[in-house]
């Protein structure tokens, strides 16, 4: 980010900083409707650059990954590649929200080998 930039966005009030995360997370949910793979992921590019120069908050990052779960990201891959976190990131904040009893994991097996996939879904008792 230039320096010309980085001043402009220092300068914006939270309000302002949450009006454009809020953007972000439209776009997001838009992407999901994508009639392509390569139009999806060039939409998620320009929300996580979105998220990426307006930061966000780890009660922010754990709201935005229990909508993703919300609307049908299950893993810890798919919840990295939608939100641009870190899986290191998303793993830590999925723990926590386990704990809360907001989500649920479910490991699944489809095969013999290999570690199974760990899901994760709403808590429906919970929510």
């Amino acid at each position: 980010m230039k320096a010309k930039e980085a001043r402009k966005v220092s300068e914006l009030t939270p309000r302002a900083r949450r009006q454009c995360l809020e953007f972000a997370d439209r776009l997001a949910e838009l992407a999901t409707e994508a009639p392509r793979d390569d139009c999806r992921r060039a939409v998620y590019a320009a929300v996580n650059r979105i998220r990426r120069t307006y930061g966000f908050s780890d009660a922010e990052k754990a709201s935005w990954l229990t909508n993703r779960i919300r609307l049908g990201a299950s893993s810890i891959a798919d919840l990295s590649r939608e939100t641009g976190l870190d899986q290191s990131d998303v793993v830590r904040l999925l723990n926590d929200l386990v704990a809360a009893e907001v989500i649920r994991p479910y490991k699944q097996s489809v095969s013999v080998v290999g570690r199974p996939a760990t899901l994760y879904f709403l808590n429906e008792d919970r929510n």
